[in-house]
């Protein structure tokens, strides 16, 4: 989404296409909801309630057929777009609130928080200074500069356990070492 109106110049795609930015905004936003919440699924299906990820399951595609039908004919192409952000919310909030009052579990933490604040602010950073320039070498320097923000933020922050034996590797695999100073130690 950061290089996306960029990439339509560079790679000359046709115009028609700067149509879709909200339509890709509102896809990632999808996403992100998505992988926020989706290990609730293997949770659910692994426990004594499977049924439950069974008929949340069927509620999501009746709910999104017919969100889908009802969006697209108002407003077209952002539609089907939006009404997938609307009916992945509503099933993973459905699955939240069945973990959290079933379990006592829940997928958030207060790092969840500084990950999707250190992502906004590392893509603000990287947008803003780069947003009146185009070309190739522009669409790299934004990534870079995002990733060069935000991966450094979530290793030295410690945001994700996850992180932790990845980091390790790479470190390891480009000579690092064990060293007591640095990124991540």
């Amino acid at each position: 989404w950061l290089n996306f109106k960029d990439a339509l110049q560079t790679f000359h795609i046709q115009k028609d296409f700067s149509a879709s930015f909200t339509v890709f905004f509102f896809l990632g936003l999808t996403r992100i909801v998505d992988m926020g919440t989706g290990v609730s699924s293997q949770i659910i299906l692994t426990s004594t309630r499977w049924r439950f990820e069974f008929n949340s399951g069927i509620l999501l595609l009746v709910a999104s057929l017919g969100i889908n039908y009802l969006l697209t004919s108002r407003l077209g192409i952002l539609g089907p777009a939006l009404s997938n952000l609307i009916a992945f919310t509503a099933y993973n909030t459905v699955r939240f609130v069945f973990l959290w009052r079933r379990y006592g579990m829940q997928p958030f933490s207060k790092e969840s928080l500084y990950t999707l604040l250190l992502g906004a602010a590392s893509c603000c950073a990287a947008y803003f200074p780069c947003k009146d320039h185009t070309g190739f070498g522009w669409l790299i320097l934004r990534g870079t500069l995002f990733c060069a923000l935000f991966v450094p933020g979530v290793v030295l922050l410690k945001l994700s356990p996850d992180v932790a034996p990845i980091w390790a590797t790479v470190k390891k695999r480009v000579g690092i070492g064990n060293r007591q100073s640095g990124i991540g130690n």
